[in-house]
């Protein structure tokens, strides 16, 4: 078995995850995929710049993120961010889908308060409203 094919198998359950968690959070199912890309050069096909502190772009519908086992080599982040990077950028498809002209700053903050800690995030905010 390829590493590729090795590693989609590893992140597929994670993926899958993260988006019954985030739509239960928001309460829509949006369109969405997500794709593993294994080089800079790709990351700047799909988002036009690459800066090591990025680790994946999202857009409208499709989300691209380094691969689980690179993001360590090609960027400053740690293998351990994976999941939480993957719920920030997941989360921009969702803010977008529900309000597509949302401040940046706003779907930011959005991306960040969700991605640190869903199930938390949750339950303060059932009890607040």
């Amino acid at each position: 078995m390829a590493l590729e094919e090795k590693e989609i198998l590893e992140v597929e359950p994670i993926i899958h995850k993260k988006i019954i968690e985030l739509n239960e959070f928001f309460e829509i199912k949006p369109k969405l995929s997500v794709q593993i890309i294994y080089s800079p050069h790709e990351f700047e096909f799909y988002k036009g710049e690459f800066q090591n502190w990025m680790v994946g772009t999202a857009s409208k519908h499709h989300l691209w993120i380094f691969s689980k086992n690179l993001i360590e080599t090609l960027t400053l982040h740690k293998k351990e961010c994976f999941e939480q990077v993957l719920k920030h950028e997941m989360s921009h498809i969702y803010t977008n889908t529900l309000s597509p002209f949302v401040p940046i700053w706003i779907n930011e903050g959005v991306a960040v308060y969700l991605s640190e800690n869903l199930e938390e995030r949750k339950k303060k905010l059932k009890s607040i409203i």
